[in-house]
């Protein structure tokens, strides 16, 4: 084996244990994308779940270039958006205050109110559809 086979193989294996002991006490923000497609006959779906916006639009990216390279059909696409997941590893007697959960919900409405992001995305759904090419 190369050295440099070696220190990859070492930083892979630190950060596995890093994030393996890594506990998660608090609200967490994840953007999110899922991919629809079908290949062959076969109806395929994908997940792309990310900390951030950029990492989420460049693994949908990545995606949309492998479907449409395979020459697979985009059925459906949701775009990466915005998911708060409440806490997890939530020791015993702890628990999410009721209040931060209504406070985040009504937050979040606002702001798609605000920024018509409901509309934008149904808009950005019929754009991907009308473009894709049919087979």
């Amino acid at each position: 084996m190369s050295s440099r086979y070696i220190r990859v193989l070492a930083a892979a294996a630190l950060l596995a244990a890093g994030v393996a002991q890594a506990e998660i006490n608090g609200p967490t923000i994840w953007y999110s994308a899922t991919v629809d497609y079908v290949c062959d006959g076969e109806a395929s779906s994908r997940v792309i779940s990310e900390p951030s916006m950029a990492l989420c639009q460049h693994y949908l990216n990545q995606e949309l270039l492998d479907v449409n390279n395979a020459g697979c059909d985009l059925v459906d696409l949701d775009p990466c958006r915005f998911h708060f997941h409440g806490f997890s590893n939530v020791q015993d007697g702890q628990s999410l205050p009721a209040q931060l959960a209504t406070d985040f919900v009504h937050g979040e409405t606002q702001i798609r109110e605000r920024y018509r992001i409901d509309e934008y995305e149904a808009e950005m759904g019929k754009l991907i559809r009308r473009l894709q090419p049919q087979r």
